[in-house]
């Protein structure tokens, strides 16, 4: 009975992010935290790089 229940929210949710009134509003944010993500990680944004350029150095 647990699993149906659950299974029922997530079709329910999944259905609202496709169809629903909110769905243009949820692509448009996981794209700006998309963006934010491989921001973060780029060459000069990710600071275990940063600090891996650090101790390199100091060799």
């Amino acid at each position: 009975m647990k699993d149906m229940h659950g299974r029922d929210i997530v079709e329910k949710m999944v259905r609202e992010m496709m169809e629903g009134n909110k769905a243009e509003e949820l692509r448009t944010s996981a794209a700006k935290m998309a963006e934010m993500a491989r921001d973060s990680v780029s060459s000069t944004g990710g600071s275990s790089f940063t600090d891996g350029r650090a101790i390199d150095c100091r060799r």
